[in-house]
């Protein structure tokens, strides 16, 4: 069976050209232009920071009204509460049924470093009804050492206790080469088979006057068959979605 996978860091419906505008439209639009059969969306929220990011009056919350706007099944797993009292964490948008899903949130660390940026964070554990069964798990990792650190140690901790095929997908805020994720290469299947591309942060590099880094990913378990990997250039988000077709 051949699927179409999207991982995206959607940066809570604010895009990243020069304007203060924010709005899960943008994201809406390279979505429905994708159209994935799954696709897991890191940075999902109601919440504020400051000026940047006012908080959206939706009706309902960010998933759901994609999930409405999409026609697409919608779940959602809380790793923080924001100061401003919204839920703010990863999501996942599917076409396929699903079954159950719950948080598992990842430990903080046990010593934060002083300056250091720190942010509760969980996974996402999707199972969906697709022939032989499949779960979906969604993280967004720490910016921290020992943050990437317990997110690899949770992540391995719930795939080890999967009976079905999987996928697993994210921002996880590490390039290829880091260390952090030498156990998730060892033990999954990545769909850029190690390769530091497609690249997917940050879309407006001429903006931010950077080069681009692959920072987000798309993992399997064993036996999956990656038939294509991409990223699509927009400036919906300050990340690009990864899109994957992949037959398990």
């Amino acid at each position: 069976m051949k699927i179409k996978v999207v991982s995206y860091n959607v940066r809570s419906g604010r895009n990243d050209e020069d304007t203060e505008a924010r709005s899960y439209d943008f994201c809406a639009d390279v979505i429905a232009t994708i159209s994935p059969d799954i696709i897991g969306l890191c940075e999902m929220g109601r919440h504020s920071h400051g000026a940047l990011f006012p908080t959206l009056k939706l009706g309902c919350e960010p998933h759901e009204y994609l999930g409405e706007k999409l026609s697409m099944n919608s779940c959602f797993s809380r790793s923080i509460v924001t100061s401003d009292g919204c839920p703010y964490g990863n999501a996942l948008l599917t076409k396929f049924p699903v079954l159950s899903h719950r948080t598992v949130p990842i430990p903080d660390p046990t010593v934060k470093r002083e300056g250091g940026r720190y942010e509760s964070r969980s996974v996402l554990v999707c199972e969906l009804d697709v022939e032989g069964g499949l779960t979906v798990l969604v993280s967004h990792f720490g910016l921290e050492a020992e943050e990437k650190e317990n997110a690899v140690k949770t992540v391995l901790s719930i795939i080890d206790e999967i009976k079905t095929p999987f996928l697993l997908m994210g921002d996880f805020n590490c390039e290829p080469q880091d260390s952090y994720m030498t156990p998730l290469f060892e033990r999954l299947c990545d769909t850029a088979e190690g390769k530091p591309y497609p690249l997917t942060w940050p879309s407006n590099f001429e903006k931010r006057h950077r080069a681009r880094v692959k920072i987000d990913y798309i993992f399997t378990s064993k036996g999956a068959r990656t038939h294509s990997l991409e990223s699509l250039e927009t400036l919906a988000s300050d990340h690009l979605p990864l899109i994957a077709e992949i037959e398990i």
